[in-house]
């Protein structure tokens, strides 16, 4: 249902805006939340078994 959903919001801004879809790609997701990302990848690296100390703020 979600998906449903997430194709008809694009949709309704391709129809609004009269702009062709573009893709945004990884680089827009990476710069929307780097401190996200960041614990994201500290969190995978635990899983694995590496020790992993955050840089300091």
């Amino acid at each position: 249902m979600v998906f449903w959903t997430s194709i008809l919001v694009i949709f309704y801004h391709m129809m609004i805006t009269e702009e062709p879809y573009h893709e945004k790609g990884v680089a827009y997701f990476r710069s929307r939340a780097p401190d996200q990302l960041e614990r994201q990848l500290i969190k995978r690296l635990r899983r694995l078994g590496y020790q992993v100390t955050p840089p300091a703020a």
